[in-house]
């Protein structure tokens, strides 16, 4: 089991959310902690993140967090909205967006 933190962008942003909803995001961190890589988890690709930095959505908000194994812990970077707008263009058909 991993113990979790949380940088202190990602404790600002936690606060902000409605209870409810923190709420069940922290729960689901704590579940992370035991099951580090759950089957929803993407990899991060962005070059600034290391190689051990997953993304994992949840209701409407993405969290980044970064796996530490020799040090047994999991850091919690950010946790953001999902703007509606990204939603939408996700899941429709890729001849309507623009890449």
């Amino acid at each position: 089991m991993l113990s979790d933190r949380y940088s202190k962008q990602a404790q600002k942003q936690i606060k902000k959310i409605d209870w409810g909803i923190s709420k069940k995001i922290i729960q689901k961190i704590q579940m992370i902690t035991v099951s580090p890589l759950p089957p929803e988890a993407k990899r991060c690709k962005e070059e600034k993140f290391r190689e051990n930095v997953f993304l994992i959505s949840m209701n409407s908000y993405d969290v980044i967090y970064e796996l530490d194994f020799e040090e047994k812990t999991l850091l919690v970077h950010k946790i953001s909205e999902i703007k509606k707008v990204e939603r939408i263009c996700s899941h429709c058909l890729s001849a309507f967006c623009d890449e």
